[in-house]
């Protein structure tokens, strides 16, 4: 076997091994929670609809928590979607090899009808949509990474509480060290916001934490954020967060893969 074999050989396999240690990520962990409702409190016991569905498996997922309820005077409906789709498409698990995600969440809160003290007999009253999304991963060596997306989410003040949030976060789990820390809160009218965004650098060799959240709540009477004289109000699904995260190759293994090439195509004399 001739020398620049052996060397074409070589590199190839270097190429082989730089491709699982840059631009690609393992997935460790994975802890996502979906949950809404709607209900009312007479006086502290809540009755109503709600439901809360959760992914720890590290699995692609896309998720819908749709609750409604109506009952005396009552009427309110609580929605959340959350979801992640990996590329490439599998193996699923946790383990699994990545090279990218969409992430997606939406949530609404919106109450039609109110019976609350001091008028009706409700203490409380509350629709809610919480769409929280977590997994940690790991890279084996220095990482390029992107995370491009938009935050936004807008309220209204009709007399109850209402209040919609959206954050991203990309931390080191170790040092704690934070690479992303975006968040927007709007509250009763004020504070609306629509935010594109574009992040990005290179993660040294670790393990590191994504989280995307949305979240919405309204509610009225007497709360935890004060008393309010109706809980009516809200808004229809209008608040989502699509966000896309990526790693990338390296310009030296990209380099490694062009060296490869070139010796690859030596025809011999």
């Amino acid at each position: 076997m001739k020398r620049s074999t052996v060397l074409a050989m070589t590199v190839a396999a270097n190429v082989f091994a730089a491709g699982s240690a840059f631009g690609q990520g393992f997935v460790v962990l994975s802890g996502s929670v979906d949950s809404a409702g709607s209900m009312f409190r007479r006086p502290t016991v809540p009755v109503g609809n709600s439901g809360t569905l959760t992914e720890t498996m590290g699995n692609d997922f896309m998720y819908h928590e749709v609750r409604p309820f109506q009952s005396g005077g009552f009427s309110g409906l609580g929605v959340a979607h959350l979801g992640a789709t990996f590329t490439p498409a599998g193996p699923f698990g946790i383990g699994r090899e990545f090279s990218g995600v969409e992430l997606s969440a939406c949530t609404s809160a919106e109450i039609f009808g109110s019976n609350v003290a001091p008028s009706g007999p409700n203490r409380s009253e509350e629709a809610h949509g919480r769409a929280m999304g977590m997994f940690q991963f790991s890279v084996a060596g220095p990482t390029p990474w992107a995370w491009s997306g938009v935050a936004q989410g807008n309220t209204f003040n009709t007399g109850a509480y209402h209040s919609v949030t959206a954050s991203f976060g990309l931390r080191d789990v170790n040092t704690l060290a934070s690479y992303v820390n975006l968040t927007g809160t709007s509250t009763n009218g004020v504070g609306d916001f629509f935010v594109p965004f574009s992040f990005g650098g290179v993660l040294p060799a670790g393990t590191y934490e994504l989280t995307w959240s949305h979240q919405s709540i309204q509610t009225g009477g007497i709360t935890a954020f004060g008393n309010f004289p109706t809980s009516a109000g809200g808004a229809t699904l209008v608040s989502c967060i699509p966000s896309v995260f990526s790693l990338v190759p390296s310009p030296g293994s990209l380099g490694l893969l062009g060296v490869a090439g070139v010796l690859g195509t030596r025809r011999k004399r």
